[in-house]
């Protein structure tokens, strides 16, 4: 990796953490409190952390991570232009909480950049074989403390029913489901990873054109 593209990750780095933190001041004072066990939440601080460090292996693990936020770009561009959930509602905040006028609305449109700037940043630092391990294991904890330390109202992570659906239909046992759910994101992980090596293995892509 050149230099200047080390340089350049660094700053993206530092500056998707400064974001990062002031997001959870503010929801650490102001709430709700909930907000925090958000997979994609987690994933802007890993990411920065990410870039900063410059290790494949924690790179290419945020890489994978960050398919998290594809449900929420999903459902957000629905809820702006076709004013409906498309992924469960999981973005309606934006619009009942926060709002146009607010500023927390614009910072939360960080999570629009997230996949971009990771590929970005894998194809720079570059991806890990074992790399599924670390995701799978950022999925594992999360999945647990969001279990005991959230309400099963607000379905945080799909960790009491799938997001998609408004409730529970198939009113399977909360921790088999818990197991199921997670044990399937795991393999989600190792499939994703041995995709990204594939990808960035048989094309010789830069996304340098993303930072310019």
């Amino acid at each position: 990796m050149h230099k200047k593209d080390k340089k350049r990750l660094f700053f993206i780095g530092i500056l998707l953490l400064i974001i990062s933190f002031v997001d959870i001041i503010h929801t650490i004072f102001f709430g709700p409190l909930y907000n925090l066990f958000w997979f994609s939440n987690t994933i802007n601080v890993l990411l920065g952390l990410a870039l900063v460090i410059g290790k494949r292996l924690f790179m290419s693990a945020v890489l994978i991570s960050s398919a998290a936020e594809i449900p929420w770009v999903i459902d957000f561009l629905g809820q702006l232009f076709l004013k409906k959930s498309l992924f469960g509602d999981v973005t309606e905040y934006m619009f009942t909480d926060f709002g146009y006028s607010s500023l927390n609305f614009y910072m939360e449109l960080n999570h629009l950049l997230v996949i971009p700037i990771a590929i970005y940043g894998a194809s720079k630092i570059g991806i890990h074989k074992n790399s599924y391990l670390i995701s799978s294991t950022h999925i594992i904890v999360l999945n647990i403390l969001t279990y005991y330390f959230t309400l099963p109202s607000k379905n945080i992570n799909c960790v009491y029913h799938l997001c998609l659906l408004k409730e529970d239909i198939f009113h399977v046992n909360d921790i088999l489901y818990l197991i199921i759910w997670t044990f399937s994101l795991c393999i989600l992980a190792y499939l994703l990873n041995k995709i990204a090596i594939k990808f960035f293995k048989n094309h010789n892509y830069d996304f340098h054109f993303f930072f310019i």
